[in-house]
């Protein structure tokens, strides 16, 4: 059962999560922007795809 039953209602039972709108070069540059640091091998899977 998905939500929190209230014992008059129940919270959150038809809750449907939405994918993000953003890809994965604007998540990048939210990161940045953010001041968010990666690490040098994270920084070169992105660079290379993701896939190493």
């Amino acid at each position: 059962m998905r939500g929190y039953n209230t014992g008059k209602v129940v919270i959150g039972c038809n809750y449907q999560p939405k994918r993000s709108y953003m890809d994965d070069l604007g998540i990048f540059w939210q990161g940045y922007l953010l001041g968010q640091k990666k690490s040098l091998l994270e920084r070169f899977r992105a660079f290379c795809g993701g896939e190493l």
